[in-house]
């Protein structure tokens, strides 16, 4: 009886970390464009933040994020995944920001959650050329 429990245990702990990985299909370079925005700098100041192209690319452990001329490296896991998408959080090396990316299942996009105040952005899977 106890064999039988660890082994259904472990069955669901195989079938969960197994579950739970980015197939090989949704890394890529994924390619879009941040809306213009306002941010606050003082008590009355505002600070008027144009549009910037962005592009961020997947791989097996590793996120690189272009904005404008700046880039950003680091690495990503796994936060969630239901039926219709996956949640990745990026680490970044040089902030302690997080990058939070919603990835889809369909459709070769992805949502880019903005650090606030900048907006959400989508970005569309760029083909190999």
């Amino acid at each position: 009886m106890v064999r039988q429990f660890a082994f259904i245990l472990v069955c669901l702990f195989l079938h969960s970390s197994v579950s739970a990985q980015v197939k090989k299909s949704y890394f890529g370079k994924y390619v879009g464009t941040i809306a213009a925005y306002e941010m606050s700098a003082g008590a009355s100041e505002r600070i008027q933040i144009s549009i910037a192209a962005i592009e961020i690319q997947l791989s097996a452990k590793e996120i690189v994020v272009v904005i404008g001329t700046k880039t950003n490296k680091g690495t990503w896991t796994l936060v969630s995944e239901n039926k219709t998408n996956f949640v990745i959080e990026g680490k970044m090396d040089n902030t302690a920001a997080t990058e939070r990316i919603l990835i889809y299942k369909k459709g070769k996009k992805i949502v880019r959650e903005g650090i606030r105040p900048q907006p959400d952005v989508m970005l569309k899977k760029k083909r190999k050329s």
